[in-house]
């Protein structure tokens, strides 16, 4: 289909299923960074990123989409104390940042999450994130530091006709900021809150939010950026 990528390792276009993966240069080799910087902008077509899939699940690009698909049958739970997302991930140095995504809000995935993520280990990471349920499209902020989950903030909600928002997530030293905004020009302060673990991966994740879920969840996001 013209337009349309899926990665591989093996060839120019296959799936990365289950594993995590560093992606084969498409762009400039100076684009794959030793040590780890800051965060850089992408559309996810550079070899700066890699899948983590522990329960199965999927990334694809098509038109600069980035597609997280996550299979049906099995938990990708983020707060059951153990990482059970598809996420893409980058890495980072220890430095401060802000970054926002665009994301496409499920339209009936009823309990999927979906946002960003920084990630020290499986066990010690941090969502800014969006969930649909059947009170709307809820905002939240949770943490996981050695098993144990923390929810950091609530962000209120989103109207459920949206069909599309940014995330954003500011870093000062051990301080971060969270924004929502529904035209990426006008931003909402969300909150503000401490958190001490220092990331090594940053990127966007889809998950689910009850462990009976086991439908299939699609997250489609338009872009990572840097704010300038």
């Amino acid at each position: 289909m013209r337009g349309y990528r899926t990665w591989n390792i093996a060839k120019r276009v296959i799936v990365l299923v289950g594993v995590l993966i560093a992606l084969l240069p498409s762009a400039n080799a100076d684009d794959v960074r030793t040590p780890p910087g800051p965060p850089l902008s992408s559309h996810f077509e550079v070899p700066l990123w890699s899948l983590v899939a522990p329960n199965g699940g999927s990334a694809t690009v098509s038109d600069g989409h980035l597609i997280l698909d996550l299979p049906g049958g099995s938990n990708h739970d983020t707060v059951l104390g153990i990482n059970g997302a598809v996420r893409l991930l980058q890495p980072i140095a220890n430095v401060n940042f802000d970054v926002a995504i665009k994301i496409e809000l499920p339209s009936d995935a009823k309990d999927a999450r979906e946002g960003l993520m920084l990630v020290t280990d499986d066990r010690t990471f941090l969502t800014w994130e969006v969930t649909r349920n059947e009170n709307g499209v809820i905002l939240s902020a949770h943490s996981v530091s050695e098993g144990v989950v923390t929810s950091i903030m609530d962000g209120g909600s989103v109207p459920m006709e949206k069909t599309s928002m940014y995330l954003r997530l500011q870093r000062q030293g051990d301080t971060y900021t969270a924004y929502s905004s529904m035209n990426n020009v006008a931003w909402t302060v969300a909150g503000t809150f401490v958190y001490v673990p220092v990331p090594a991966w940053i990127g966007p994740f889809a998950g689910n939010s009850v462990p009976s879920r086991v439908g299939p969840v699609v997250m489609s996001v338009d872009w990572f950026k840097v704010q300038q």
